[in-house]
């Protein structure tokens, strides 16, 4: 669950948020950049978030060792304006697009660049990521 200072956040903090969005995760890998921050926050060392993972082209990586899987995102849900919405994958043959649920109505979004474009434009800030376990 993600937490939001503002009811309406900037379009710049939306989109910076949004492209740090990984598009495939190793918790490991999250525990030990965790622990590498907090070394470096000891040393005085100050932490930037260019190492932070960010990956938004579908790409998953390798899934080379079975103790660490991947997992791939599949979707968020967005609050904005005392409203829920859901952008999810879907994983037809061919056809690797995102849609949007609001309420009643499905829509197609496209890529998960028009994703990030809607989503800011809209001031739809996520409130929950969601991953699969990749097979």
């Amino acid at each position: 669950m993600l937490g939001w200072m503002q009811d309406r956040e900037s379009a710049q903090t939306l989109t910076d948020f949004y492209n740090l969005i990984a598009y495939s995760i190793r918790l490991s890998d999250l525990f030990q950049k965790q622990q590498q921050q907090q070394q470096q926050q000891q040393h005085g060392e100050v932490s930037h978030l260019a190492g932070a993972p960010s990956v938004n082209s579908g790409n998953s990586g390798n899934s080379e060792s079975i103790g660490n899987p991947a997992y791939v995102f599949r979707g968020l849900v967005c609050y904005y304006g005392k409203h829920y919405v859901s952008i999810f994958q879907s994983r037809a043959p061919g056809h690797y697009q995102y849609l949007l649920f609001d309420d009643q109505s499905v829509k197609n979004i496209g890529s998960w660049e028009a994703v990030k474009e809607k989503c800011v434009k809209s001031c739809y800030q996520p409130v929950l990521l969601l991953y699969e376990l990749e097979n």
